[in-house]
């Protein structure tokens, strides 16, 4: 059974969260660059990057565990998610973007 997930840890340079990889709990974090450009935009306040990251949670963490996955080695690292990582669409889209192209 999951519980809600633990809310975001500010610490002036990123968001500090959590996630679940199968029975391991991993260290993740997100910048505020990409919560800024995902979000409120640049300069926002402290609560607008938590409110965004509130938000955008679920898609941030799907970031965070295709990287952790990813990565050879990862089991002592933080995840970090950035604001290039943010702003790739996902697989899915791309897939779609390039298919719709090759049609036009």
């Amino acid at each position: 059974m999951y519980g809600k997930a633990a809310p975001g840890r500010w610490d002036d340079h990123q968001i500090l969260f959590e996630i679940n990889a199968g029975a391991r709990q991993i260290a993740c974090s997100v910048s505020v660059e990409a919560l800024e450009e995902a979000g409120p935009g640049q300069g926002a306040q402290r609560w607008q990057l938590l409110e965004a990251f509130g938000m955008l949670r679920s898609r941030i963490e799907r970031v965070a565990l295709d990287r952790y996955r990813s990565t050879p080695g990862n089991a002592s690292q933080i995840v970090h998610v950035s604001a290039a990582d943010l702003n790739d669409p996902p697989p899915a889209a791309r897939g779609a973007a390039l298919r719709w192209s090759t049609v036009a």
